[in-house]
C-alpha cells in the first residue's frame, strides 16, 4: 500500500479519545511495516505492560514464515 511518501505493509496507530463529547478523535501512527522483506502484514497483538505491544507479522524474516516483534512506546 502506498501512503503517499513510502511503501507500507501494515501501521500500528494509536486511537485516543476526544477531550470533550462529541469531539474528534485523534490517530498517532507508532509504527510504519515497511520493508516487505524482514516484516510486513501484521496481525495478531497484544500488551505486555502499560506501554509495550507484542505481535506477529505473516510475513518477513529469515525464512518468510513471520516475524515477532515487540514495541515500546
Amino acid at each position: 500500500m502506498w501512503n503517499g511518501t513510502a511503501f507500507v505493509n501494515g501501521t500500528i496507530y494509536q486511537l485516543d479519545p476526544p477531550a470533550v463529547a462529541a469531539g474528534t478523535w485523534s490517530e498517532t501512527v507508532l509504527y510504519l511495516f515497511s520493508d516487505p522483506v524482514i516484516e510486513s502484514q501484521p496481525g495478531a497483538m497484544l500488551t505486555a505492560g502499560s506501554n509495550t505491544l507484542l505481535g506477529v507479522t505473516g510475513y518477513g524474516g529469515a525464512l518468510f514464515e513471520g516475524t515477532v516483534y515487540e514495541l515500546t512506546y
